[in-house]
């Protein structure tokens, strides 16, 4: 693993224009490239000087990361991790693949994803396929996405319902005040047929 004090001590005596000039130079494809790059840059952030870039005085590093080089934040997070912490993965299968192993298994996994890598090689070179399947035993399931629900449709539903309630409601209201009103209608009848019933008992019996 490449300490804080290595870097120093291979970076302190050069100029910012010589370090520079060399991750320019560096960025190429090879491992031993993407690594000095990605060592060099990792000083500059470190130490602050990237700063003694006149254009970038008042930046911060990540300004300077994606004005200089045109890189994000991110992408040379996962370079710096992989090259620091597991050099021998990344020039054997690329910085791309520590990075996803990264992402998709998390930290915990990510050293028992190598090792069984390492360990399905046998005499001849692992399959992309091997691997791939190796990753996604060690990566968590997805988490369920919770049913989309339309709340604007569902609103609606339930503001139409209501009113049809309401409207019951008052038709049940008014019927009820008809009712009373007949029944009050009907009352002086039945007091009078209650009047007249013990004379028509009389003369049904004579």
């Amino acid at each position: 693993m490449t300490t804080r004090d290595q870097l120093k001590q291979k970076y302190d005596g050069k100029a910012i224009g010589d370090i520079e000039r060399l991750i320019k130079e560096s960025r190429s494809t090879s491992f031993a490239a993407q690594r000095d790059a990605t060592l060099a840059l990792s000083y500059l952030k470190m130490s602050g000087r990237f700063k003694e870039n006149p254009q970038y005085q008042k930046s911060s590093f990540e300004t300077y990361l994606m004005g200089q080089y045109n890189m994000r934040m991110g992408t040379f997070i996962e370079n710096e991790r992989a090259v620091t912490h597991f050099p021998k993965v990344a020039e054997r299968y690329g910085i791309g693949l520590v990075a996803k192993v990264r992402r998709k298994c998390g930290a915990k996994a990510e050293r028992t994803v190598f090792k069984e890598i390492e360990a399905s090689h046998g005499k001849g070179p692992i399959k992309q396929a091997k691997i791939e399947t190796i990753i996604n035993k060690h990566s968590p399931a997805p988490a369920v996405k919770a049913p989309h629900v339309d709340w604007h449709t569902k609103y609606e539903a339930e503001a139409t319902e209501h009113a049809e309630t309401k409207r019951l409601l008052v038709e049940a209201n008014d019927q009820i005040k008809r009712l009373k009103a007949t029944v009050l209608e009907l009352r002086p009848l039945r007091d009078m047929k209650a009047a007249i019933e013990p004379f028509m008992r009389d003369m049904t019996t004579s």
